[in-house]
């Protein structure tokens, strides 16, 4: 559960560190754009690993799309259009992570609902044995025992 965390945060630190670098203002060659491309992609894998319900396969589907159309401007020198598309990619990249964060998070509520449910019914009911053992214990003490 642990390692999923952290290929969670670290494939959102990645998205992340490639949109800082798609927001700025200087002037981006090939090679950023490709790279830049590569991360995204290597992002939306950890991503589709990540979506055990495929709540987001859709939207991986269509980033992925973007990627291949990204990759071919940068193939074709059209960076004006690479860096449109880059940014379209990120943003949905990092819509599809948070719908699979959404969902396991709710997850991890319905688990921990469900566990509270139990474990209040659990206090119910040694209650209910604390009470009859109590009542016991004060039957016999008036009986003298």
């Amino acid at each position: 559960m642990l390692s999923r965390k952290l290929a969670v945060t670290a494939a959102f630190f990645a998205v992340s560190a490639v949109s800082a670098f798609a927001h700025a203002d200087d002037e981006r060659d090939a090679a950023f754009y490709t790279s830049a491309f590569e991360k995204l992609g290597t992002s939306l894998a950890e991503t589709q690993t990540a979506d055990t319900t495929n709540v987001a396969a859709t939207d991986v589907e269509r980033v992925r799309t973007l990627v291949g159309q990204g990759q071919a401007f940068v193939a074709s020198e059209k960076l004006e259009e690479a860096a449109q598309i880059l940014q379209r990619a990120q943003v949905l990249a990092r819509f599809a992570r948070a719908k699979v964060e959404r969902v396991g998070a709710e997850a991890r509520a319905a688990d921990a609902t469900a566990s509270a449910a139990t474990a209040e019914k659990a206090v119910a009911e040694v209650k209910a044995q604390a009470d009859a053992m109590q009542t016991k214990a004060k039957d016999l003490e008036a009986r003298g025992f």
